[in-house]
């Protein structure tokens, strides 16, 4: 969603695009919480609040096209790295 959206900064569309982001990364950091690896959900925390729609960060330009590419890669990680640890079959 991050790479696909930097064509809409800036138009009418983007608050839609906030919304969709903040709430992913709220729920990539849940998923983190409940697989045991707590360190994903701080990162995950600042990726929702900087694609906040309710109180949207103010930035502009080259940083938030660079912060969208770095935030596609965050999450691409996050979603590689979080595993959850199967019980045993009884």
């Amino acid at each position: 969603m991050l790479i696909a959206s930097i064509g809409l900064i800036g138009q009418e569309y983007y608050l839609a695009v906030r919304f969709v982001v903040a709430i992913l990364a709220v729920i990539i950091g849940w998923f983190a919480i409940q697989a045991g690896q707590w360190w994903w959900a701080p990162v995950m925390l600042a990726t929702a609040l900087i694609w906040n729609p309710v109180y949207p960060i103010n930035i502009t330009g080259e940083w938030l096209v660079g912060a969208h590419i770095v935030g596609a890669a965050v999450c691409l990680v996050a979603g590689a790295l979080i595993r959850f640890r199967r019980a045993p079959a009884a």
